[in-house]
């Protein structure tokens, strides 16, 4: 008996996908944001409860792994909650830190917190530096040079400077932190930019995950907790630096999309999450997930590549308001989170959200939400909306309720084309994957309104995510700067692919694989001047002319200009995965799974709907809309003129009912 536990931690809710064999748990918990441990540890129980263990320690005895993604990042980015940083520079760049554009300075770092260094400065003038940061209350100190992504010596010897005058055993010592830790990439500015925002980041994501560590390991659970990275890996948390987990939910969203598309054999799909508090949007080409080269984090930028998962401001508990001014009507990109939550929570929220337009429209029904864990107050969400939005335009309750529910539709669309034409892709050239607890709600819309004529649903879509995770294997990435021509590069790529190989069998040692065990691959990023391209090796490293003649034959036109800009290798070590089940087809009558009808607002008016329990329903059977499928976590409406699939793996597929 083996169990697998991977658990999303969200701005809402805070999702568990377990396993044990064959069987497969969706846990759905309220998150706690003044403790993200304690939403880790409730979930923990529910599903120990849901298996039917009478104790979370005999649970986890037979527990195999845990993985983690966390929030916790992106709400300090957000809150900028995190310590008071001091920064060191190199001199003449104080105020500037190496460029005009977007930094860190005054936002996370205070701009009388940033001194300089001279390059050859003495040790005397580098302790003093270090002193003057510390008496001004920096709590830990960023070191970040000009040119160390070449050579990070200097950047080595102040931190050994520091530590020398303020060691560990003492109460003054603080973390130093360099940017050539954290990135070997050209870019002074965005280095530093990504050095500070690791460092704004390392101590909230300490205080989470070692006491998430440590409250596992009291509970009885033996194994290391792995901690969910961008890259699309996992990894310990003595091996994670804070900023490999930013955005790692929404990441492992994308992994599961490319997991199963994959399994589907589709190379095109987009996928839409659309959560509480945001829509995501993922996008897989010739069935690889794609990378953003150049990303933000709370809007400052950085060098870091980051698998590309852009947000917008629109979900389930997005607040609904109309503009003072204009009286138009917005949704976003303020939620009302878990606490007070939408009006129709009835826990003190005052301002109606998406979720209380889809209670008045009667697409949830307030008895059975989350299973009937907890009951909505209707009368709650239709005054709040009655109040703020329909009487001031003059609408009727249900108008209003429709608008506030096609604005998210809306949204949702809007933020999937513009994805989609910045890759130079055609959206009815993809398949739609919708998932997250809203994502069933709007995606036939979203879809019918971008020409997509396939949308996937899924059977445990409110923990899509947290299913994304259990797909991630513990992997550590290096990587350096080339930036040589393609035809002088084999060399360099080739030395920094031996180098990294060492150092990657000495950290997956460490994380418990034997070096046999280890998969390694090789990837580059090249340019032609005018696209950056990430391209795969066949091998570990360039080998003849035969592999440089399939990189350059990455861009569309000819050219002898490509240009290798850095070489990453990847070691890649497997742990256990639930593999989906294939069901038998036991035909298209849906009416063992229907239980019962309501009446739904839509078309301009009430229609006597069907429902049915998304839990009964079997491979092969078929729902012509209109109708709703319900499920203990989330809501699936069929509009009119599709019809809903259910495949061999209990996933839904929506199509035009043609």
């Amino acid at each position: 008996m083996s169990i697998t536990v991977d658990i999303d931690n969200g701005g809402t809710f805070t999702d568990g996908y377990i396993t044990r064999d064959n069987e497969v748990r969706a846990v759905k918990v309220d998150t706690t944001p003044h403790d993200l441990t304690a939403c880790f540890m409730d979930c923990l129980e529910e599903g120990a409860k849901q298996l039917e263990y009478s104790s979370l320690h005999d649970f986890l005895r037979d527990t195999t792994v845990i993985r983690f993604s966390t929030t916790a990042g992106t709400n300090a980015i957000i809150q900028r909650r995190g310590p008071r940083l001091g920064l060191v520079v190199t001199a003449g760049h104080e105020q500037d830190l190496y460029s005009s554009a977007a930094s860190v300075l005054d936002s996370l770092v205070p701009s009388d917190m940033v001194l300089g260094v001279r390059p050859g400065s003495t040790d005397e003038e580098v302790r003093n530096t270090a002193r003057r940061l510390l008496e001004a209350g920096a709590r830990m100190i960023v070191v970040s040079l000009e040119d160390s992504f070449e050579n990070p010596a200097e950047e080595r010897r102040i931190k050994r400077l520091i530590q020398e005058n303020y060691p560990k055993q003492y109460l003054g010592a603080v973390p130093v932190l360099l940017a050539s830790e954290v990135t070997a990439r050209p870019g002074a500015h965005l280095r530093t930019n990504a050095a500070v925002i690791n460092a704004f980041l390392h101590k909230e994501m300490v205080r989470t995950l070692y006491k998430t560590d440590e409250d596992l390991r009291s509970t009885g659970y033996a194994q290391p907790l792995l901690i969910a990275h961008v890259n699309g890996g996992a990894a310990r948390v003595a091996k994670t630096k804070a900023i490999d987990t930013y955005n790692s939910g929404p990441v492992a969203g994308v992994m599961g999309t490319t997991y199963l598309a994959k399994l589907y054999g589709l190379p095109s799909v987009a996928s839409i999450d659309i959560g509480g508090t945001s829509t995501d949007i993922g996008v897989i080409i010739d069935g690889q997930y794609t990378y953003n080269l150049t990303p933000s984090i709370g809007g400052v930028p950085i060098n870091l590549p980051l698998v590309d998962v852009p947000s917008v401001g629109g979900g389930g508990g997005s607040i609904a308001r109309l503009d003072p001014i204009t009286r138009q009507l917005t949704v976003g990109p303020d939620s009302a989170g878990a606490a007070p939550g939408p009006a129709c929570y009835d826990l003190g929220g005052m301002e109606p959200t998406a979720t209380d337009a889809d209670v008045v429209l009667g697409n949830i029904d307030p008895s059975y939400f989350l299973g009937g864990r907890r009951r909505l107050n209707r009368e709650k969400a239709a005054a709040a909306i009655q109040e703020q939005i329909a009487e001031p335009l003059g609408l009727s309750l249900e108008e209003a309720a429709q608008r506030i529910r096609g604005e998210i539709i809306r949204i949702g669309a809007s933020a999937l084309r513009d994805v989609l034409a910045a890759k130079r892709q055609q959206p009815d050239q993809f398949v739609l994957f919708a998932f997250g607890g809203a994502g069933g709600s709007y995606c036939a819309e979203i879809g019918a309104s971008l020409g997509i004529r396939q949308v996937y649903t899924f059977a445990h879509s409110a923990v899509f995510s947290a299913m994304g995770l259990s797909t991630a294997d513990v992997v550590h990435s290096y990587e350096k700067a080339v930036r040589q021509p393609l035809s002088q590069a084999t060399e360099a790529v080739n030395s920094a692919v031996a180098d990294y190989q060492r150092v990657a069998i000495r950290d997956m040692r460490g994380e418990g694989f034997a070096e046999s065990s280890v998969i390694m691959s090789v990837e580059l990023e090249v340019s032609d001047g005018k696209d950056l391209k990430v391209v795969p090796l066949a091998g570990l490293g360039i080998r003849d002319a035969a592999d440089i003649a399939s990189i350059r034959q990455t861009f569309s036109s000819a050219t002898d200009d490509v240009k290798v800009e850095v070489v990453r290798v990847k070691a890649v070590g497997r742990v256990p995965h639930h593999k989906p089940v294939s069901h038998q087809n036991e035909g298209s009558d849906p009416s063992a799974a229907r239980k019962g009808s309501r009446q739904i607002y839509r078309d301009g008016r009430w229609q006597e709907t069907p429902i049915y329990e998304r839990g009964l329903l079997r491979c092969g059977n078929s729902i012509i809309g209109p109708a709703v499928v319900e499920a203990i976590d989330s809501t699936y409406v069929v509009p009119s003129g599709f019809r809903l699939t259910i495949d061999q793996h209990l996933n839904g597929v929506l199509t035009p009912a043609e």
